[in-house]
């Protein structure tokens, strides 16, 4: 698991072209730690072309996992995920995981 967990870290610091989709594969991965790395490191890159697969990923994980890939889709700033992010903050039953919406998303200034 750590060795899968520290590979997803180095390629997304590798900065190559191919980085993105590889962290997209990382998102299908069976270990937690692994998804949590690639959603991190998708979120540092702000690699806009895993937004499909991270809006799906709000809508089928939860707790930890869901935060950070709410927190990912917001720092990524795509204001057509705001509806999936408002359904994803008002199904979420822990109220000690705030899931927001940043106003670069909401488009307030």
């Amino acid at each position: 698991m750590f060795v899968r967990s520290d590979a997803v870290a180095a390629v997304g610091r590798s900065g190559g072209e191919k980085a993105g989709a590889h962290l997209v594969d990382a998102l299908d991965d069976d270990e937690r730690m692994v998804r949590l790395q690639a959603i991190g490191e998708i979120g540092r890159r702000r690699y806009a072309p895993a937004t499909p697969k991270l809006v799906e990923m709000l809508e089928t994980t939860r707790g930890v996992e869901r935060l950070s890939v709410a927190h990912t889709l917001a720092a990524i700033g795509d204001t057509e995920i705001e509806p999936a992010l408002r359904r994803a903050r008002r199904s979420e039953w822990r109220p000690w995981l705030p899931i927001s919406i940043p106003r670069r998303v909401s488009g307030q200034r």
